[in-house]
């Protein structure tokens, strides 16, 4: 499976599977491995990017998405890294980082289709459906998408539409509802306004008195 088909297409059944299992002593090993490697060269943005999947397999998730968005900070190009960090749990902060970084590099690269898969999924789970999907729309009309992924992007930009949707008319039908609350009671039926009529005071025998309370004796 080609790395964009990773990238485009959910792994999160296996990956919860990983994570809901006890951390294997191969993968504490290969995490304390990493952790020495970092500490020697931390600098370098594929180290980084290792120790932070071994660390989200491993179900450590905060430290994972830290490593990961620090891949990102020194090899801004990594995109895989994005992804991992996708699967990760970022908070909205390093999503909005992620964002940001991957924004002013699509001014150098406007036609890297990988930055705009990257740059879709971390919008997606911001959740910016319609913009996770306008940044491979963009790609497409721009004929910077290869033919052997056309159909897989086609459908992933199918499927952010509709989150769209369901977003909007989520939306829509709270604004109807706050509407509805806001509306004045309405008034009583008629049958309800005859039978105040009726009960009303004939004006000679209304009782002298302030509004509709009469005076104490």
């Amino acid at each position: 499976m080609s790395l964009l088909t990773c990238a485009i297409l959910s792994s999160a059944p296996s990956d919860a599977q990983a994570q809901a299992q006890p951390v294997s002593p191969q993968l504490a090993a290969t995490i304390q491995l990493l952790q020495a490697k970092v500490q020697n060269l931390p600098q370098d943005a594929k180290l980084r990017f290792q120790l932070g999947k071994a660390l989200r397999l491993s179900g450590d998730q905060a430290k994972a998405a830290s490593e990961l968005l620090e891949a990102t900070a020194l090899e801004p190009g990594l995109f895989i890294a994005y992804h991992e960090l996708v699967l990760s749990k970022p908070t909205n902060a390093q999503l909005d980082e992620a964002i940001e970084r991957l924004n002013q590099l699509k001014n150098e690269r406007p036609k890297e289709l990988m930055l705009r898969v990257a740059l879709s999924e971390v919008l997606e789970l911001r959740g910016d459906c319609y913009g996770a999907a306008r940044a491979l729309i963009d790609l497409v009309y721009d004929n910077g998408v290869p033919v052997k992924y056309l159909s897989q992007v086609q459908a992933r930009i199918h499927f952010l539409l509709s989150q769209t949707k369901d977003v909007q008319t989520a939306q829509t039908a709270k604004s109807e509802d706050a509407g509805l609350d806001a509306l004045p009671a309405p008034l009583p039926e008629s049958p309800m306004v005859r039978s105040i009529a009726a009960n009303k005071p004939k004006n000679g025998n209304q009782t002298p008195g302030f509004g509709h309370s009469t005076l104490l004796p």
